[in-house]
């Protein structure tokens, strides 16, 4: 980051400004927060966003080597009825509620729709806050 960019130098926040600008434009649901040496530049950087869409990765791979250490049977399963609700749209409601899927689908399910349920499902059988 450029060290004249706390010092009360508009060019830089302007330039930053039309970068987060350009960045957000290519997509309706895309944020930018840039921040360093006291200036802040954003763009609906505000506007919350569920964390499984970030964090579901890394709960595929807790979930996988859980599974590995034998303390998560990727093999047991779980109704979509045992899945927490969500405030976003899922690919599980368009599925009978009884259906079962086993941890390891659900793990795979949860990387190929972002599907926070799922991800939340997953993070609590983990033994995470979700």
């Amino acid at each position: 980051m450029p060290a004249d960019v706390g010092q009360g130098s508009g060019r830089w926040l302007e330039r930053w400004r039309l970068a987060a600008d350009e960045f957000a434009s290519g997509a309706p649901g895309r944020s930018v927060l840039l921040q360093g040496h006291g200036a802040t530049v954003g763009v609906a950087a505000d506007t919350p966003r569920p964390g499984a869409s970030v964090l579901k990765l890394f709960i595929a791979i807790a979930a996988h080597l859980a599974g590995a250490a034998g303390q998560l049977d990727l093999a047991a399963t779980a109704a979509i009825t045992d899945l927490p609700d969500s405030r976003w749209p899922s690919v599980l409601t368009a599925l009978h509620p009884d259906h079962r899927f086993t941890m390891a689908e659900l793990a795979g399910l949860m990387m190929a729709t972002g599907d926070n349920r799922i991800a939340e499902h997953l993070a609590t059988t983990l033994g995470f806050d979700a």
